[in-house]
């Protein structure tokens, strides 16, 4: 009953492991009869856990990042000669070209003027007051040509907004203080015009009571 058993047993055994040679019909008998047996290159596949398969590793180059612009908008930035009839849509302004208040920024257009057109409306501000300033300061007379009536070459207006704004990142947040006491200022002028104004009428009406 033992032998029984143990048969059965190793019967079971071969069926769970799958039996770890299997014979070849070409070489099913060998020298002095003993079977030949080619060997399985699972072995114990069938009780042994299959192991996940680690992912290849690959060898990731670090390039260095392109260099950042200073100015992102100023790639959005057109300025062109503006022509009579035409109309512009977005944040934009324009800049006086021909005499002596050559490079003034201007709210409306005229015959003689360039046009500034920006897609953002954070940077339409900065450069109308960038222009403003300039022109307060007399910048723009030094590249002013012609000699009957001076005006200003577009490829130059170009190249002083160009230049100044980079100047001007660097220096962002005096820049913007300076923006604030600039239009405090210019608050405050508006109001004395106003009341030299209203003193101009107030002699002319004393005077008309004189003269009644």
């Amino acid at each position: 009953m033992s032998g029984i058993f143990i048969l059965l047993y190793l019967q079971k055994q071969r069926a769970k492991i799958g039996w770890l040679t299997h014979p070849t019909p070409s070489d099913s008998q060998g020298i002095s009869g003993i079977t030949r047996f080619q060997t399985t290159p699972h072995l114990f596949r069938s009780s042994l856990p299959d192991t996940p398969r680690q992912p290849e590793r690959t060898l990731t180059l670090l390039t260095a990042s392109p260099k950042q612009n200073k100015m992102p908008q100023t790639m959005q930035i057109l300025i062109k000669t503006h022509r009579l009839n035409r109309t512009y849509h977005g944040n934009h302004f324009f800049i006086l070209s021909k005499g002596s208040n050559a490079g003034k920024p201007m709210e409306n257009p005229c015959p003689n003027c360039f046009v500034v057109i920006i897609k953002c409306p954070n940077e339409r501000h900065l450069l109308y007051w960038l222009c403003f300033g300039l022109w307060q300061t007399n910048y723009f007379q030094s590249h002013l040509v012609g000699s009957v009536i001076p005006f200003l070459r577009l490829p130059d207006l170009k190249s002083i907004i160009r230049e100044i704004r980079e100047k001007v990142e660097i220096r962002k947040p005096e820049y913007d203080k300076a923006i604030i006491t600039l239009n405090k200022l210019l608050a405050l002028e508006q109001n004395l015009s106003n009341e030299l104004q209203l003193l101009k009428h107030a002699k002319k009406c004393v005077m008309m009571k004189l003269l009644k």
